[in-house]
């Protein structure tokens, strides 16, 4: 197929030729020794194709008669897309083929877009719908990538607005944690033994005194992930009790010999004769790579999930990154029931990072995170050049966080002190050079920030910024948190946060925790208002209310803090421990004790404090 336009007005015709011809002049094909089927999709600097051009530009190509290109790039970034890759497709080839050195350096080393892989996958789709040729789906590469990309994260909200995801349901065939339950513990024969309980969907192989677990099948001996024993990482879910905890695994220590007893049992003897004392216990095991959201709304506004069943999340569970006004109602975040399995996500359920309007969580039930069931926060970056009075270079200092674009001109900044986390001056940003999110045509852990006025000398090294316009309201409401490992919500934000009527059962540690850190996490910043409102907290790990920022010094950094008509049960730990916070009042609480002689409350480096405990 090739377009032509044909028109009274000779002007067009003539400059729709000129510039079809035009753009035919990048063809690549048969120009070099092994070039590809391909044309230029890049800077005209770069004599490459990259995924993102190559997505934006995969219809004109259509057009232009150019499918059989389309079809052999597209394949080719599908076939890049390897386990040792972890399913990611590189970011740019040469025109014969072989991978753009300044994108990568090795299978464990090279540049990583998130919208790349969904825009690949919907490119695939939109030209197997113009030309009508199965193998834009059905061609070996282009298949398995399909189905790698679309089993990871269950669906993405990029670049849109007004949008509401409602009443779906979504599972993995194959979870990516290995739910483990002891059925039975011993000695037998002088040995130790144990016989664990895989639910039926955990794929698995013993292997000499070995398990290995692994994915369903995605192509001829390949599988879509694997492990051996205990993976990476464990924590221990306690059914009797509703408890979950981080913890040591014992299951694959001194091993003598692993079989396996009917479909889901496995019986694993040791060399030792201590009888083990956790049956019923479920170990969770799984890696500790978060390679993909679970789900993903980006640079998105007016966003409603509502209804939705997540029976199972992989990577970082449901990401709202700089996006505004992102609703969360009504949802369900557990296992299907009577399957044996008790993990419902493999890190945090809900993480909202760089979001702006209003967050809102409502009316929904989290059972079974391996981290945080819900995290609101924004992120510092460390400033480390300072090369005129109104410029600052800043850099990403996690290494799991880097690629976005912070800044905007107009945004309002504060630049504050890393040790103590106290405001030196606040800004508004003229210009800025930063990563898109989308491509690479800038460093990815760097940005150049110009503000209008100017800033005190001495800043890099320690300082660091963040970007107070980008930095939500918080309303959480009605939700239930139930075997949470970590904590049930962690939120810092400078703006209205209102946490009420939710019931926390038992968190591996606190019901709610207030941080903010330039040294660690790199998650910002001071919280100004926030009252937590009729709420029930169940015997957490911690304390119920933990304030705690990561600053050095008795400076206060949060302010504004009420907690009222609560009702604490608690075993050893405070109702609140609030440290370097201005402003608490704790008011009109009821608290039960299972057992007597703890502190109700502990405040420390804090001013404005008035607090009035009630027993029930």
């Amino acid at each position: 197929m090739r377009v032509r336009v044909e028109s009274s007005m000779g002007d067009l015709a003539e400059s729709f030729d000129w510039a079809s011809a035009r753009s035919r002049e990048w063809v690549q094909t048969g120009k070099g020794p092994g070039y590809l089927p391909s044309y230029w999709a890049g800077l005209t600097d770069r004599p490459m194709f990259y995924s993102r051009d190559l997505a934006h530009q995969m219809l004109g190509a259509h057009l232009l008669g150019l499918d059989a290109e389309n079809l052999a790039m597209l394949r080719h970034f599908a076939g890049s897309a390897t386990r040792a890759r972890r399913w990611y497709p590189l970011w740019a080839f040469h025109f014969d083929g072989t991978p753009a050195a300044i994108d990568y350096r090795s299978d464990d080393d090279f540049v990583r877009e998130i919208p790349a892989p969904f825009e690949l996958v919907e490119k695939a789709v939109e030209q197997y719908r113009w030309t009508g040729d199965k193998r834009f789906l059905g061609a070996p590469e282009l298949a398995s990538f399909l189905r790698t990309t679309m089993t990871q994260t269950v669906f993405a909200v990029i670049d849109s607005r007004r949008v509401r995801v409602e009443g779906l349901e979504f599972d993995f065939a194959v979870p990516t944690v290995v739910d483990a339950t002891v059925v039975g513990a011993g000695v037998s024969a002088g040995r130790a033994f144990r016989l664990i309980r895989v639910p039926a969907v955990t794929l698995f192989s013993v292997e000499g005194r070995s398990v290995r677990w692994h994915g369903e099948v995605v192509d001829p001996g390949v599988v879509a992930w694997e492990g051996r024993d205990s993976l990476e990482y464990t924590q221990i879910h306690d059914p009797s009790r509703g408890r979950t905890r981080r913890g040591p695994n014992p299951l694959f220590d001194r091993v003598r010999s692993i079989g396996v007893v009917g479909d889901r049992d496995i019986r694993i003897d040791y060399d030792h004769d201590e009888a083990p004392t956790d049956a019923g216990l479920v170990y969770q095991m799984r890696a500790t790579t978060r390679d993909h959201p679970g789900a993903l709304v980006l640079d998105s506004s007016d966003v409603t999930l509502a209804r939705l069943r997540f029976r199972y999340l992989h990577g970082f569970g449901v990401v709202a990154q700089t996006s505004r006004d992102v609703t969360v109602d009504g949802c369900t975040f557990q296992t299907p029931p009577e399957t044996g399995r008790h993990t419902a996500g493999f890190a945090d359920f809900v993480h909202f990072s760089g979001c702006s309007g209003r967050a809102v969580v409502r009316d929904c039930l989290f059972d079974g995170p391996h981290d945080d069931a819900v995290n609101v926060h924004g992120t510092y970056l460390k400033v480390a050049g300072q090369p005129d009075p109104r410029t600052l270079e800043l850099e990403y200092v996690h290494p799991e966080t880097a690629g976005f674009h912070q800044f905007s001109p107009g945004d309002q900044i504060e630049i504050i002190d890393q040790a103590c986390l106290r405001t030196i001056v606040s800004r508004t940003v003229a210009r800025v050079r930063q990563p898109s999110g989308r491509g690479h045509d800038h460093p990815l852990r760097t940005i150049t920030l110009t503000v209008t006025s100017d800033v005190p000398e001495g800043l890099a090294g320690r300082a660091a910024v963040e970007n107070t316009t980008r930095t939500p309201s918080v309303h959480i409401v009605r939700n239930v948190f139930r075997n949470v490992p970590t904590r049930g919500v962690l939120v810092t934000t400078p703006r209205e946060i209102l946490i009420e009527e939710n019931r926390f059962e038992r968190p591996g540690m606190a019901g709610v925790y207030v941080s903010g850190d330039a040294h660690e996490w790199w998650e910002s910043g001071p919280v100004r208002s926030l009252t937590i409102r009729g709420n029930e907290f169940v015997e957490p790990g911690g304390p119920a209310v933990f304030v705690d920022p990561g600053s050095q010094g008795a400076h206060p950094v949060h302010s504004g803090l009420i907690v009222e008509r609560n009702r604490f049960v608690l075993d050893d730990g405070p109702a609140l421990d609030a440290r370097n916070t201005r402003g608490v009042q704790f008011r009109n609480n009821r608290i039960v004790r299972t057992r007597p002689g703890a502190c109700d409350v502990v405040v420390r480096s804090c001013s404005g404090v008035s607090i009035d405990v009630a027993q029930a």
